[in-house]
């Protein structure tokens, strides 16, 4: 008598098709998630990076901007600030202005001889050192004291500077920083003339036509 077959029980396969299918989709699954997730910390919490400044230490700043702030005297890593004037006022940074040495020069002189420029740097340093903003050429004084005991005659006495002639239409100043006195005559143009044509001779007198 015949044993009955027994019946084979079939499995089915995954076709491997599918398998790498599903795979494929679950590696994307997850990436996205992940992207989601960097981009949600990033806007909570940005990049930063540090800078140094010899001016106000170690700074942090947005690393994604790339620039630097644009404010100035508020303790930020800034080196283009304007830069204070010793006469009031700022002057951009990168631009020049002309300074002097004292607000006035002689009459005879010239403000430019005093003059000096001075440039806004980096993190705020004005160079130069000259502190005043303007200068004007003082007016020639009055004339020389007239000569004791003398009739129409000046006294142009040691270290006197900047006297004033104008007598017989001549107008010019005159100064003696030397050590010696000198005496003007004025009772004739002719006189006059001579003491002006003489002055080149003089030890320590100057003049200055107007």
């Amino acid at each position: 008598m015949r044993k009955p077959h027994a019946r084979h029980k079939h499995r089915e396969r995954i076709h491997p098709v599918y398998v790498v299918l599903g795979v494929f989709v679950v590696a994307v699954l997850l990436s996205g998630s992940m992207t989601a997730l960097r981009h949600r910390t990033a806007a909570s919490s940005p990049e930063t990076h540090f800078t140094d400044s010899s001016r106000s230490g170690l700074q942090i700043m947005p690393a994604s901007g790339g620039s630097l702030p644009s404010g100035c005297g508020d303790n930020t890593l800034n080196d283009e600030c304007p830069c204070s004037l010793p006469w009031g006022g700022t002057t951009a940074y990168n631009t020049s202005v002309t300074a002097y040495s004292a607000p006035t020069v002689p009459y005879g002189s010239t403000c430019a001889s005093i003059s000096q420029t001075r440039s806004c740097g980096a993190n705020s340093v004005l160079s130069g050192s000259y502190t005043y903003g303007s200068c004007s050429v003082q007016n020639c004084s009055s004339p020389p004291p007239a000569a004791p005991g003398s009739t129409g005659g000046y006294s142009l006495s040691a270290g006197y500077q900047h006297g004033l002639i104008n007598l017989f239409s001549y107008n010019f100043c005159v100064s003696n920083t030397g050590s010696n006195t000198y005496f003007i005559p004025t009772k004739t143009a002719t006189e006059l003339q001579s003491f002006y044509n003489a002055i080149p001779r003089l030890t320590g007198v100057s003049q200055y036509a107007q």
